[in-house]
C-alpha cells in the first residue's frame, strides 16, 4: 500500500487507498465500515448511460481480494493507532 488518505468519517467512510501492484496503480479504493461492523474495501466503478455499473478495477479472485484487504485495512489500523508513520504524500 503506497498511500492511504484517511479522511473524516462520513456514513461509514473511513478513508481511501491507493495500491501500487507492480507497474499498476489501483486508485480510489474506498475503505468503509459495513453495517455488520466489519471494515471492507469497495472498488471504484463507473455507470453506463443506462445505469449499469462497471468496475474500474477489482480483484479477480478471493485470494487477491483477501490479500489486498489485509494490506489496506492493516495500513489504516497502523495509521489510526500510530504504530505506522504517515508518509508525506498521505497528508495531501
Amino acid at each position: 500500500v503506497e498511500a492511504l488518505a484517511v479522511r473524516r468519517r462520513i456514513a461509514g467512510l473511513l478513508g481511501y487507498a491507493s495500491v501500487r501492484l507492480g507497474d499498476h496503480l489501483l486508485d480510489d479504493i474506498s475503505i468503509v465500515r459495513a453495517a455488520d461492523g466489519n471494515v471492507i474495501c469497495v472498488y471504484p466503478r463507473r455507470f453506463s448511460a443506462s445505469g449499469h455499473p462497471h468496475y474500474v478495477h477489482y480483484p479477480v479472485n478471493k485470494t487477491m481480494a483477501d490479500a489486498l484487504q489485509e494490506a489496506i485495512v492493516g495500513r489504516l489500523r497502523g495509521l489510526l493507532d500510530g504504530s505506522q508513520p504517515v508518509k508525506e504524500e498521505e497528508t495531501t
